[in-house]
């Protein structure tokens, strides 16, 4: 270990701990989420048309009209935007990917509720589309239904090298039916959160555990040692030390850690009070290989003392 402060003192170490912050997800700000959305899941975008037609385009020679006063079910509102001038099954709404916030190589699923009036003349075998446009996949078909909503819905992974636009439209059969798109909900699973987690927790109630010597150190598991954040009364004790590398030693492998992920260790550290201690002194956590010092914190006789410090496993330069 490091050759920086020569002292002949011993100490107590009453616990050290492992969280791993890199298992923390960050948190990010989505969208409102919708009461209708199952609560592992988020909403990525939601169109409902009460303030126009949103980022609906016109594909094709199709009219988008936003209107105010369709209700129908599930579409207490009665905001839908109408598509009409239909002679192609390709006369339709697009929704542009980037537009909607979605993201390529990831996962969602699309819901869009769809009506015919009831006066409308349906042709036999007309169906409601949703396409995925450029490869013009088919994501779901539903027969119309005049006077009755009909859903399209499915889950899909983004491909931009393949498509770029979600389109609702109809296959040939219905390409002159015009129709009402009542809402578009696009959703995703929660990402998977996770609170501090415990890597690895040594109290020395059972003894030394993984600790081992370094230098001329003696570890000797005590008991009846209380101090404050040791009401156990349970620690190590480090003595017979000439040297600052005289001292406890824990191996990443030992406890569980691996190379490349983050971790936040703390460590309470005690010295009794009737022990001298000289000026400057100080607790060293250090990473051994590359000696890196992680945190320090001066000794104080009869008080204890907290090492804690995040940091991230590198093997290429340290090992304990």
């Amino acid at each position: 270990m490091s050759r920086m402060l020569k002292q002949v003192i011993s100490i107590l170490l009453a616990a050290a701990l492992l969280i791993p912050t890199s298992w923390i997800a960050p948190v990010t700000e989505a969208a409102a989420q919708d009461t209708t959305v199952s609560s592992d899941r988020v909403t990525v975008y939601h169109e409902t048309f009460a303030s126009g037609k949103g980022i609906a385009a016109q594909a094709g020679s199709a009219s988008l009209t936003p209107v105010n006063d369709k209700v129908f079910t599930g579409n207490a509102d009665g905001a839908a935007l109408y598509v009409s001038n239909r002679a192609n099954n390709w006369d339709a709404a697009d929704f542009k990917f980037s537009d909607m916030g979605l993201e390529n190589g990831k996962t969602y699923t699309v819901t869009a509720s769809v009506y015919v009036d009831a006066n409308a003349t349906i042709p036999s075998g007309a169906q409601a589309y949703l396409q995925a446009i450029g490869s013009y996949a088919l994501l779901a078909n539903v027969n119309y239904e005049a006077g009755q909503a009909v859903t399209l819905t499915k889950e899909f992974t983004v491909d931009t090298d393949k498509d770029t636009t979600l389109r609702v439209q109809s296959n040939d059969d219905g390409k002159t039916v015009p129709f009402y798109i009542g809402e578009l909900l696009i959703t995703a699973k929660k990402a998977v959160t996770e609170t501090d987690k415990e890597i690895y927790h040594e109290t020395f109630v059972s003894g030394k555990g993984l600790a081992s010597q370094s230098g001329s150190a003696n570890l000797t598991p005590v008991t009846g040692k209380v101090f404050a954040g040791n009401a156990d009364g349970a620690a190590l004790y480090v003595s017979n030390r000439a040297n600052n590398w005289d001292a406890a030693d824990f191996k990443f492998s030992d406890m569980g850690l691996e190379n490349g992920k983050t971790y936040t260790v703390t460590a309470s550290v005690y010295v009794d009070a009737d022990v001298i201690v000289p000026s400057g002194a100080q607790a060293y956590l250090q990473a051994i290989g590359s000696y890196a010092l992680l945190a320090n914190v001066n000794y104080e006789a009869g008080q204890a003392v907290t090492l804690t410090k995040e940091f991230t496993v590198d093997t290429d330069k340290d090992t304990t």
